[in-house]
């Protein structure tokens, strides 16, 4: 398991939900995923080195764990550790993903956007498909003019993380799984995060424009695959009706159940049209 401090996880967590239709702000969502109890918090504690040793090291015995964590500095730690473990050497390579995280002011417009339209209704599983690709494209490409400002996490939940941090550093340290690297790297200095995040309250025309586009061009495109796959649907059970009606229909190799049922058919059929 790859393990990176959690102050750096939650922003990237946050926008994920909002990918999924979520529409809670930074603060009220971050709120929720650091206090024990609630179901945000709930749901982020299975990734906590602690649950996964409890878990897993339950099932599998702990000194088969082997936790990697990660170096900002080092970029290729991960590559050299997964090779050390494979018998290889030299042969994995960083690759050149486009998986940014798009600005601050891009991610609170896809949120509005939720705001607006709301989480149910009959469309909302294909909204939730649509602004899920719209969440990729903002990262992969996003509009120019746009500005670079990106979301992190304040002060007062960096040092909230810090304490769940300390919590996971003393169970690595008690259990008998293979930790490499430094497993203070999963601390993060509060000082370099902001007392207070500000959400961005406007956007320039150009991100404005490229969004608008790239919504209605995914959901034309969602719509048109949904009405292809219905149609073949129908094209398929028309085809079974047309094959059940032929009086040619083979019964050469037909197992028992299958003779019957057609003769019940027959049956039925003859006896509405007597009546």
């Amino acid at each position: 398991m790859t393990l990176r401090p959690v102050a750096e996880i939650l922003p990237s967590s946050w926008q994920q939900a909002l990918r999924r239709g979520g529409a809670e702000p930074l603060e009220t969502w971050l709120e929720g995923v650091l206090e024990p109890g609630h179901p945000h918090h709930e749901a982020m504690r299975r990734y906590a080195p602690e649950t996964i040793l409890a878990e897993w090291g339950s099932r599998f015995g702990e000194e088969r764990l082997v936790f990697v964590c990660g170096d900002k500095t080092d970029r290729m730690l991960n590559h050299r550790v997964f090779e050390s473990l494979l018998g290889i050497d030299g042969v994995l390579e960083l690759q050149p993903v486009l998986n940014a995280s798009p600005p601050y002011a891009e991610v609170e417009m896809l949120r509005h956007f939720n705001l607006s339209h709301g989480r149910g209704g009959p469309d909302a599983e294909l909204w939730t498909r649509v602004m899920r690709q719209v969440g990729r494209r903002m990262g992969d490409a996003p509009p120019s003019g746009v500005g670079q400002e990106r979301v992190r996490v304040p002060r007062w939940a960096a040092e909230r993380c810090n304490e769940q941090a300390r919590r996971s550093i003393a169970a690595l340290e008690a259990s008998a799984a293979t930790v490499v690297g430094d497993p203070t790297h999963l601390l993060v200095d509060p000082r370099d995060h902001p007392v207070e995040v500000a959400a961005p309250v406007e956007v320039t025309m150009q991100s404005a424009g490229w969004f608008t586009d790239i919504v209605a061009r995914l959901a034309v495109d969602e719509l048109a695959a949904r009405t292809r796959q219905r149609i073949q649907r129908l094209e398929a059970r028309i085809a079974r009706l047309e094959q059940a009606r032929r009086p040619e229909a083979v019964l050469d190799g037909a197992s028992t159940q299958d003779l019957l049922r057609a003769l019940g058919r027959r049956a039925r059929s003859r006896l509405g049209r007597r009546s």
